[in-house]
């Protein structure tokens, strides 16, 4: 299932944190293979709910660096996804485990590196996961957040007395997640 919309959606803040990083001209190699989309899904951390890492892709020979963009501190649960033609990228924002203006989540075009909309957390954002046009990310504010994939609207937020610090892990119908200082959660994903 694709919700895929081509038009760029305006970023929800109006001055986001976004920089290109300069990338020295590489010579354009062929590809060692050709892209299939489901090969590049990695809709979660470690690829699947089985958290195995793996892919059926052939490995990259000379690999180089397509795009890049700058979006604050990625911390050690701050693992990209990618699903639907995009990046979903989460950030601990210009200041590590303290709130400000860059926590929060990310989307990128896969294929250009252009940003498609930004959606702010109270705290660091920390994991996040794809599943039927919707990406989850927890924060350090102790929230689990539901956006729209497309357009980086809030769905609904669930809020726990603890930071969020787990990959959100949806199966199904659920999302589970943990939470500090020893809860595992299992949320509606629709509500």
């Amino acid at each position: 299932m694709s919700c895929a919309t081509k038009k760029p959606i305006a970023d929800a803040r109006a001055n986001p944190p976004l920089t290109d990083v300069p990338v020295e001209p590489v010579a354009p190699s062929p590809p060692a293979f050709e892209c299939n989309d489901s090969n590049l899904e990695w809709p979660m951390f470690q690829r699947s709910p089985g958290r195995l890492g793996t892919s059926e892709s052939p490995s990259i020979a000379a690999p180089r660096v397509a795009w890049s963009r700058s979006i604050g501190i990625a911390s050690w649960l701050d693992n990209p996804t990618i699903a639907d033609g995009r990046v979903f990228a989460p950030s601990s924002g210009q200041v590590w485990n303290r709130a400000d203006g860059g926590d929060g989540l990310y989307a990128f075009d896969l294929k250009t590196g252009d940003p498609l909309w930004f959606a702010a957390t109270a705290d660091d954002a920390n994991g996040a996961a794809y599943d039927r046009c919707r990406v989850f990310v927890g924060s350090d504010a102790g929230t689990l957040t539901a956006l729209d994939a497309r357009t980086g609207q809030q769905l609904w937020v669930s809020e726990f007395a603890g930071k969020v610090y787990s990959n959100p892990l949806p199966i199904d119908d659920v999302v589970i997640i943990t939470a500090a200082p020893d809860l595992v959660a299992a949320v509606n994903a629709a509500t």
